[in-house]
């Protein structure tokens, strides 16, 4: 038991590492960015703001209390997920033991501590982490209340679950799904205990869904649509995205020959769980994780219409746990030898090439985490001079980083023309930089348009173009094969016109 014990301890420390490495260093996304700003008023603004912009309000509550404490920088925002992701997997070790026996402690925390997409969401400034989290002490408390004869237990698995709930709403499908796991109806009334207890928790959580449901499901179904928004190929689509992600993660693209070596593994592990002694564990564990994955791309797709097929598995991620004790199951069921060397080494070469890829920055199937706006922020700030116009869209996040410490040149926000236009007259700056984002819709690409062609009417040329982060033309070649149009060739681009001489 203790050699178990050190060895968890072992995967913890490697998994805080990965999760820590370089944690400041890449540019939030939108979506961090809005748990900033969500987070920067008051504690009643806090709640109010949450509840506008379709969330729940436990975990942006977290970070508004860390905030306070450390400060608001980047590495800031993102250590309440860390820590979530860190104690996530020290619960998926007790829960694997629970489950299916010691045996499976190890390879339980080695499964989750080193999974490409605990290390790639699992560092973001959102409740991704938080709600697997919660989640996986839900279903630890749940097993231990069945054992328990106590309404002490069932009422601390209540409060966990009512924290799952107030973290992420579509996590009550993880709830619901926990209903599979009830023993028979005479096991010391433990049924009747469940249902009491969702009983408290519909009490105390109704109110707050009441409040704001019908507001927010009015504004998530007005967001511009993603594509294969409302259609049944969107749901399929964010459904084979999560399976592929739960099994290799979302930086390695599916046509490396890597990737396969990953999901043969996978497939094999699954296979072997199927064929074991735990097969009623194996089975319930996979209807929780359908349960759970569809009903999320379900809101995606036909609800959060703004939201894209890719996006999907980060908010599943609270059902990851659930496919990984499916390959636990398949592991410890695996003759011991050469049969979990192969398995094992298969999947380590497949999640490592994954892991390279997301701290080198490469071979993302969601280019929009890594947008470098940082990057392209400093560029601007040491090589603009005085006189000169910076121009950007405001969703960019670029101006966030650009005017952080002050404003060295003229800025402007792209759709503001006529600010545009008066800078141009009275200052004539001798050159402007125009920060281009790709997108995958048409939305505010507008305003950039305009300003091209108010910049070339005025005798500006494009003299200078940056570009950072280029797209994998394999991958644009399927994107356009999906989508029906040209997409992006980079993820970012600054557009240097100058003055004509004349």
């Amino acid at each position: 038991m203790n050699k178990d014990r050190w060895g968890v301890m072992g995967l913890l420390l490697v998994s805080w590492g990965l999760l820590c490495w370089q944690l400041g260093q890449r540019s939030l996304w939108v979506d961090e960015f809005s748990t900033v700003n969500m987070t920067r008023a008051g504690l009643a603004q806090v709640i109010q703001l949450t509840a506008a912009d379709l969330h729940p309000p436990l975990y942006f509550l977290a970070v508004y209390g860390w905030r306070n404490l450390v400060g608001a920088s980047d590495l800031a925002v993102r250590w309440p997920s860390i820590a979530a992701s860190l104690l996530a997997v020290a619960l998926m070790a007790a829960l694997a033991r629970r489950w299916l026996g010691r045996r499976a402690l190890w390879p339980a925390a080695f499964l989750l501590g080193l999974h490409p997409a605990l290390v790639e969401f699992g560092r973001m400034a959102r409740y991704y982490s938080f709600a697997l989290m919660l989640g996986l002490l839900s279903t630890w408390l749940l097993l231990r209340a069945i054992k328990s004869f106590a309404w002490r237990a069932w009422g601390t698995y209540a409060l966990a679950s009512l924290a799952l709930l107030y973290s992420f709403y579509p996590s009550g499908i993880l709830i619901a799904a926990q209903g599979l796991w009830m023993p028979p109806p005479t096991y010391r009334g433990a049924l009747r205990r469940w249902l009491v207890s969702l009983g408290g928790i519909a009490l105390l959580f109704g109110p707050w869904l009441a409040a704001n449901l019908t507001r927010q499901l009015g504004k998530a179904t007005a967001f511009v649509p993603a594509d294969f928004a409302h259609s049944g190929s969107g749901w399929a689509l964010g459904l084979a995205s999560t399976v592929y992600t739960f099994s290799i993660g979302q930086t390695l693209f599916p046509w490396r020959p890597l990737a396969w070596v990953g999901l043969l593994a996978c497939v094999g592990l699954l296979i072997s769980g199927a064929l074991s002694a735990q097969s009623r564990v194996y089975w319930l564990s996979a209807g929780m994780i359908a349960l759970s994955g569809g009903v999320v791309s379900l809101i995606a797709i036909f609800v959060s219409i703004g939201t894209s097929f890719l996006n999907v598995p980060a908010r599943a991620l609270f059902a990851l746990p659930y496919f990984l004790l499916l390959l636990v199951a398949g592991w410890v069921n695996l003759p011991s030898g050469w049969t979990r060397r192969l398995m094992g080494g298969a999947l380590s070469v497949a999640w490592g090439a994954s892991l390279f890829n997301y701290f080198t920055g490469q071979e993302f199937l969601n280019p929009s985490y890594l947008t470098p706006t940082k990057e392209a922020a400093a560029f601007i700030r040491q090589n603009a001079a005085l006189n000169d116009l910076v121009v950007s869209d405001a969703d960019t996040l670029f101006p966030h980083y650009f005017l952080a410490e002050g404003q060295p040149t003229g800025f402007a926000y792209a759709s503001e023309l006529m600010t545009i236009q008066a800078a141009l007259a009275e200052r004539r700056p001798a050159r402007v930089w125009l920060v281009v984002v790709g997108r995958d819709r048409t939305r505010d690409a507008a305003h950039t348009d305009a300003v091209r062609r108010l910049l070339l009417a005025r005798g500006y040329r494009l003299t200078q173009a940056e570009r950072y982060l280029p797209i994998d033309p394999t991958y644009r070649q399927i994107k356009d094969f999906l989508l029906k149009r040209n997409s992006y060739a980079y993820r970012l681009e600054i557009e240097v016109y100058s003055a004509s001489a004349n």
